[in-house]
């Protein structure tokens, strides 16, 4: 009986975990000499759970490295131009005109003068032909509103803009297609 009162009580003496394994860490009461540094009951040392710690924060930051390059990389094919027409785009926003000039905001009466030109309506026909502000505190005289810059009705539109000759010169020739965000959408 004594030896069956010895093994009860080194069952109660060894604390456990939630996994049933023996805690690591403190001495627990009756485990003399199970501390920081010496193996454990399951070979383990503080050293290789540092070792898979630092394994698992790298294989993390490889992770979130990939992560972000795959999302710069969605960015750059989105912005380029080369997706699709029916792909989404991270700026949804965006539309695309003919821009036939662009002057500093202080000539503003210059380019609403140029939006009842005759000629300049003429080449442009039923596309609207409007001003827009852009960044820098400039101003652009644009003609049409494109959901694609490489929609026909835009490219026909340049080519009129950019053929256009006017006593040997091309007033137009340095028109081209434009992406820009419509007032009120931003």
């Amino acid at each position: 009986m004594p030896a069956e009162r010895q093994r009860a009580d080194r069952k109660v003496a060894v604390s456990r975990g939630s996994r049933g394994r023996p805690k690591r860490g403190k001495a627990a009461p009756g485990r003399a000499g199970a501390g920081a540094g010496e193996p454990d009951s399951d070979g383990l040392d503080a050293r290789l759970e540092e070792k898979r710690l630092a394994a698992r924060k790298s294989l993390f930051s490889v992770l979130v490295v990939i992560l972000a390059a795959v999302a710069l990389w969605f960015v750059v094919s989105t912005l380029k131009g080369g997706r699709r027409e029916d792909a989404v785009s991270l700026a949804a926003n965006v539309r695309y005109t003919v821009k036939v000039g662009e002057v500093p905001s202080e000539r503003r009466e210059a380019v609403e003068r140029m939006l009842d030109n005759r000629v300049l309506k003429s080449l442009v026909g039923d596309h609207e032909l409007f001003v827009h502000e852009m960044a820098g505190g400039r101003l652009a005289l644009c003609a049409g509103r494109f959901r694609s810059k490489d929609s026909p009705p835009a490219q026909e539109l340049l080519g009129r803009l950019r053929s256009y000759s006017q006593g040997g010169r091309r007033p137009f020739g340095s028109a081209g297609i434009w992406p820009y965000t419509p007032a009120g959408t931003e």
